[in-house]
Order: C-alpha cells, then sequence, then structure tokens
C-alpha cells in the first residue's frame, strides 16, 4: 500500500522548477560568468539538473527505509535534503563539462545554491509543507508514541540553515569582490572574520534556546505521560511567560480537576456501591443519561436484615457510643454480604437492604445461583451477629438480627429530582422482603425467605417450610421458609 508522504512528495516536484527559474534569471540577470551563455544552452542545461533532481527523489522516495522511530514528516525531509545535494553534485559535473573554461566560484556557486540555499532554507520550507500536507493524517497519530522528534534541533536545523546560507553568500561574493580589486585582502578578511564570528555566535544562542525549549517540552511531555497511567500528582515547572508556559498551567489545572474527579468517584463509591457507581458513571460517560434515569427491570434477590434491640440501647449509650457500636456492626455486615456477592443497597438507621444478581460481574460463585447466595449470606450474617454480642459483652442486653430474603423483579434506577437522585431498587419484591424481615422475629427464625427464593435457590442449599403468615400490606397469606 502506498505511503501517505508519496503524493505529497510528489507535489513538490514543483519545488526544483522553481529552482530552475530563479537559477536561469540568477545566471541572465546577475551572474558575471553566465549572462553572455545562449539563453537556449542555459535552460536546457539547467532542464537536465531539474529533471535529474527529480528522478533522484522519486528513487528515494521508492527505496529510502524510513526508520522505525523516524516520522513521516522527517522522512520526508531527508528525502528533500538528500535530492538537493545530489542534484548540486550533478549539476556541479554538469557545469563543469558544459564550462570548462570558467572560473572555479562558478560551479562553487551553482554547488552553494544547491546546498545551502535548497538542502539548507528550502527543504525547510519543504518539511513544513510535509507536515502541513500530513496534519489531517491518522498515520502522524498511530506515530506519536513510537516517533520523537525534538523541537531544540528543529529549531536549530532551520537557524543554522537561514543564517549559514547568507554569511556563505556574503563570504563568496566578499572573496569576488577582493579577486577583482574592489576591496584590498585586509578588508575581505576582517569582513569574513566578522560574518563567521557573527554566525558561529548566532547559531549557539539558537541552540542554547533550543534546550531549553526542549527541557519544557519535556517537562510537559513527562507530566501527560504521568497522568496518561493514572497518576494525578503532577506540577509541571514551566516559567515560561509564552505558549509553552500557558500549556504547562493548563495541565496543572486538568490534574488539579482529575483529581478531584477522582476524589467524587471515590466518595460515589462509598456511598453507594463500587458495582453501582462504576457502572453508573459509565452509562453515564457513555451518553446514556436515559437509561440510568428511567431504570431497568431486573430478576433479582432483594435481602432485608434488621438490629433487634438497638433502640432501647440508644437510650443507655452516649451517642458517639452507639455510633461506634453501629459503625462496627455495619462494618461486619458488609465485609459479609459482599464475600457472598451481594451489593448494598442502602442502610436505614440500623437496617441493611441487599440485592444479589443486579449486575453480572455481581456473583462472587458462577456457581451459585443469586438466590442461594443470597441464603448463604443470611446464615452468614446471623453466625456474624453471634460474634459481635461475643465482643460486646459489656451490652446490658444481646443484640438481634432478622434477615428476611424474597426473589422477584425489580426496576434499578434513580429516583428523586433532577438536583438531587439516589441510586436504588423498587418495587413489591423489595416490599415483601421488608415484610419478612419483620416476621423473622420469635416465635418464627430469625431468618425467613419466601417460596419464590426457595425455588430460585434449587437444591444448592436445603431448607424447610416453617408455615404460613400473612404479611401487612400483602392480601394472601404466604409460605415462608427458613434455612
Amino acid at each position: 500500500m502506498a505511503s501517505p508522504l508519496h503524493p505529497v512528495i510528489r507535489r513538490l516536484h514543483v519545488v526544483p522548477l522553481v529552482a530552475l527559474v530563479f537559477l536561469y534569471l540568477y545566471d541572465r540577470l546577475v551572474c558575471p560568468f553566465m549572462d553572455q551563455t545562449a539563453p537556449l544552452r542555459l535552460l536546457i542545461g539547467l532542464g537536465y539538473v531539474a529533471v535529474f533532481h527529480i528522478l533522484v527523489r522519486e528513487a528515494l522516495l521508492r527505496w529510502l527505509p524510513q526508520s522505525p522511530t523516524r516520522s513521516l514528516s522527517r522522512h520526508g525531509y531527508r528525502i528533500a535534503v538528500a535530492s538537493w545535494l545530489g542534484a548540486g553534485l550533478f549539476g556541479v559535473m554538469l557545469h563543469l563539462l558544459r564550462y570548462p573554461d570558467f572560473h572555479i566560484s562558478s560551479p562553487l556557486k551553482l554547488l552553494l545554491g544547491y546546498w545551502v540555499l535548497g538542502a539548507g532554507i528550502l527543504a525547510q520550507l519543504e518539511y513544513s509543507l510535509i507536515e502541513r500536507s500530513l496534519r489531517h493524517s491518522d498515520c502522524l497519530l498511530e506515530q506519536a508514541q513510537a516517533m520523537r522528534d525534538r523541537l531544540g534541533r528543529r529549531l536549530l536545523e532551520s537557524f543554522a540553515a537561514f543564517t549559514v546560507a547568507p554569511a556563505l553568500a556574503l563570504i563568496l561574493l566578499t572573496l569576488r569582490f577582493e579577486q577583482e580589486g574592489y576591496i584590498i585582502p585586509g578588508v575581505a578578511g576582517e569582513l569574513a572574520f566578522i560574518i563567521l564570528t557573527f554566525t558561529g555566535g548566532a547559531i549557539y544562542v539558537a541552540w542554547h534556546y533550543g534546550h531549553l525549549l526542549h527541557a519544557d517540552a519535556e517537562t510537559i511531555v513527562n507530566s501527560l505521560e504521568q497522568i496518561t497511567v493514572g497518576s494525578l500528582d503532577v506540577s509541571p515547572a514551566v516559567p515560561r511567560p509564552d505558549e509553552m508556559g500557558r500549556i504547562a498551567l493548563g495541565i496543572r489545572e486538568m490534574a488539579a480537576g482529575l483529581r478531584q474527579r477522582e476524589q467524587m468517584r471515590d466518595l460515589f463509591g462509598r456511598m453507594v456501591s463500587p458495582d453501582v457507581a462504576r457502572t453508573l458513571l459509565e452509562e453515564w460517560e457513555n451518553s446514556q443519561q436515559d437509561r440510568v434515569l428511567q431504570g431497568q427491570q431486573r430478576d433479582v434477590t432483594v435481602l432485608m436484615a434488621d438490629l433487634r434491640g438497638f433502640t432501647p440501647l440508644s437510650e443507655t449509650l452516649a451517642p458517639a457510643e452507639l455510633t461506634a457500636l453501629l459503625n462496627d456492626w455495619l462494618s461486619r455486615a458488609v465485609r459479609v454480604i459482599e464475600q457472598h456477592g451481594g451489593l448494598v443497597d442502602k442502610f436505614i438507621g440500623d437496617a441493611v437492604m441487599v440485592v444479589f444478581g443486579l449486575y453480572d460481574r455481581q456473583t462472587a460463585d458462577t456457581a451459585r445461583s443469586p438466590a442461594e447466595q443470597a441464603i448463604r449470606c443470611g446464615q452468614a450474617l446471623l453466625d456474624e451477629m453471634t460474634r459481635f454480642n461475643q465482643d460486646h459483652l459489656m451490652l446490658t442486653a444481646p443484640l438481634a438480627l432478622g434477615v428476611g430474603i424474597h426473589s422477584g423483579p425489580v426496576v434499578a434506577g434513580t429516583i428523586g429530582s433532577a438536583q438531587r437522585m439516589e441510586f436504588t431498587v423498587i418495587g413489591s419484591t423489595v416490599n415483601t422482603a421488608a415484610r419478612l424481615e419483620s416476621a423473622a422475629r420469635t416465635p418464627l427464625p430469625a431468618l425467613l425467605c419466601s417460596a419464590e427464593t426457595v425455588a430460585a435457590a434449587g437444591i444448592g442449599i436445603a431448607c424447610r417450610e416453617v408455615g404460613t403468615i400473612a404479611l401487612k400490606g400483602i392480601s394472601t397469606p404466604l409460605p415462608v421458609f427458613t434455612a
């Protein structure tokens, strides 16, 4: 498949033709050696060089391999420089063959034109034109990670080309004036010394500035790479009152905003289940806000667990002690719930509402159904309640736990207003689980589950029927089971 560089380079074949026109006008109007040459003879000779120049470009475009660490635009620049250098050599050899009697300065000026003006200045122009042509090509984005070019080197190359070319032209002109007697040798030497000194100093200044520019650019790039891998504690120090400084300031502000966003994500993940937080954020970021707001119907198992005896206890304990006691229990309960694949929907005072089977990734053990997981979780919560009482013997009376479990359809989504929303599951399944939890007290067992939950659990766990009871808000008495 042809490279995107091929059509770009071929459009730049016009540059050698522009050079042909320039050299023809220079030779006819300025050069003291070539101005007496027959126009057709001069044009044919320059035409040979232009054709050779274009052929060299085509050959390099086809056969010069591209380095894996060099961008397409840089590769095109190499082709441009090499073709100008080759055309200069060919032009000098052709000039020596066609005009053997001319002064040696004549072919040297031609070589200077192709090598310094062409490979130096015009190649830089071609470099910029290639970059502009490839700017909308996806290949540059794909190569950006693997390929590196340096701003300092680019600046030094451009500055050197724009200073060396005029300096060499002035030196050559000075030598010509000295040979023709217009200036004395001492003056020619002084001019040459000043030109070379100023040019060298200017190149050094360009190198020094390019070094600083490269260092600041590397600081910005390193900061962006840290952000890419998730390290947001970046603050690039680029004290520059220009665009680079504004970019560094923008990166600092962006990193601060991302840190705040991650803190909000973390806080959100603590306020609701991490699975819920992850799903809501993914759907919101993927422009599925309507799906989040309207909710989705799912078949799940709901577990309700409520402390018994906590309200009388609150009258005997200080608020700080009561809060610490409740947090200790809820921390234990959440750990048990997560171990069994449950999703904490909400805390309701000293009660907790848990959902099983809401998300596929929620299932902790794929060999067990959500209903079986919920029943096993209820048993584990009762065992943890026993250990909790053993760890808090100072209580005036041990606490108890009631667990109700029911399986069925719910609507999972957000409720509230546009300013304040809460994710939850709603439906008769939730209400039935809450009624079962209220009924799970003496003389009935502390864990009650519905026939739907037992059927959904299958033979994975043994359950026994304990009777048929009437639940508040439900017209028909329901058979209840325990495990």
